[in-house]
């Protein structure tokens, strides 16, 4: 993708100092960024995503009777209301109690009701024509509340020129929790790296995400379940893992053999019932599928057999396998290869001339060759690859 076609870079927290670590020379490490791209920007759709937050003490008036209608609504201060639930009236209540045990009641209080709590907004300039003139409207009447209705958008409710912003719109369900939020920033500290070792059952020193990161990178991306999520390094497969418990499709790919040991694993624990990583948040019980394919050897096979090599003459009758093959890359005349040339080459030389003169766009089959009759494959196999690609058969 071009730069056109950026969105953003986040950097991620992922460890705090301390022990042994926080004492080496210079300015602790402690973050990784996120590099955003589209492949067409402009139809990119961003899934707002919200972080919990702390109580904001501006939410500090309560309408005690918000079943009825709005314009015999009776405003109080909430330390008032508190106060009354506990019996005591607003003087006693600000002696018996400090302001940390108070903020924690006026907190509590608001996340149980706030659809009565709210703070006291300006209006600024910048809003509607309707919501500006009932602004007015109401600075000359301050005893009364106004209304306005809104097609597909909240209502609004004004008094003494200012909006009445309920605690309602800031709470949400955030982790399994509803708790009071505001928008994520491109500053995330609430996604830990210390924890997750044994998240999925599986162990990858030096890579594995937590899943409560891959969550919020696929939620923020993707619009609902059944879309798809494609990870290019599937490592120890978190990203699927996560995937398939929201719901997802996926495409995982990778090259290194621990796929075995790690991915596959992993997800079969998933499909299992695995309950590490985002499972309580999600709710996840288990179920759903998913198959594990490999890329058909083509050139691969012939590399294997280098590294494979233990002495010169192994690796002499590659080298005259390799001048007669295919494999060879476009770049390499295999007329000017010589035999003696090779030969006066070291053991460990002669392994990186093979492996060089190999074209790595020749190590798998390409689909395009799947008719080919001398790769023999298999009538099941094609019908699987033409899903795979064509949505076919």
């Amino acid at each position: 993708p071009t730069t056109n076609n950026f969105i953003n870079k986040i950097t991620v927290k992922t460890k705090s100092p301390s022990g042994f670590q926080s004492v080496n020379p210079g300015v602790f490490e402690t973050a990784e960024h996120i590099i955003g791209f589209a492949k067409i920007k402009s139809k990119w759709t961003y899934n707002r995503q919200y972080v919990e937050a702390d109580y904001d003490a501006n939410y500090k008036w309560v309408v005690t009777n918000i079943d009825d209608d709005f314009k015999n609504w009776n405003i109080v201060d909430i330390k008032e209301v508190i106060a009354n639930d506990l019996g005591l009236n607003l003087q006693d209540f600000k002696k018996k109690y400090d302001d940390k045990l108070i903020l924690g009641l006026m907190e509590e209080y608001a996340i149980k009701n706030p659809d009565k709590v709210f703070q006291s907004v300006a209006i600024s300039n910048k809003a509607g024509a309707q919501i500006k003139k009932v602004r007015d409207e109401s600075k000359l009447s301050p005893h009364e509340i106004f209304l306005v209705r809104r097609e597909g958008q909240y209502d609004v409710y004004v008094n003494k020129g200012r909006e009445m912003a309920f605690y309602q719109k800031k709470i949400r369900d955030i982790n399994g929790e509803m708790v009071p939020s505001v928008q994520a920033t491109n500053m995330w500290t609430d996604t830990p790296y210390e924890g997750i070792a044994a998240e999925g059952g599986v162990v990858l020193k030096g890579g594995k995400k937590p899943e409560k990161l891959l969550k919020r990178i696929i939620e923020m991306g993707t619009d609902c379940e059944n879309d798809i999520v494609m990870d290019f390094f599937l490592g120890s497969g978190t990203t699927c893992a996560v995937a398939h418990k929201l719901g997802r499709r996926y495409i995982g790919i990778e090259q290194l053999d621990y796929i075995d040991e790690l991915a596959i694993p992993r997800l079969e624990s998933v499909i299992n019932g695995d309950q590490s990583g985002i499972s309580k948040i999600q709710g996840w019980t288990g179920g759903g599928s998913f198959v594990y394919c490999e890329i058909k050897n083509d050139a691969k096979e012939f590399v294997n057999r280098i590294k494979e090599a233990s002495d010169d003459r192994e690796l002499l009758e590659l080298f005259e396998l390799a001048k007669k093959s295919s494999f060879i890359s476009y770049r390499v005349d295999p007329k000017k290869m010589k035999s003696s040339e090779f030969e006066k080459l070291s053991f460990a030389e002669q392994k990186q001339l093979l492996r060089e003169i190999i074209d790595n766009n020749n190590l798998y089959v390409n689909y395009s060759d799947i008719e080919d009759q001398s790769y023999g494959i298999s009538g099941e196999d094609k019908v699987l690859n033409r899903q795979f690609y064509e949505g076919g058969e």
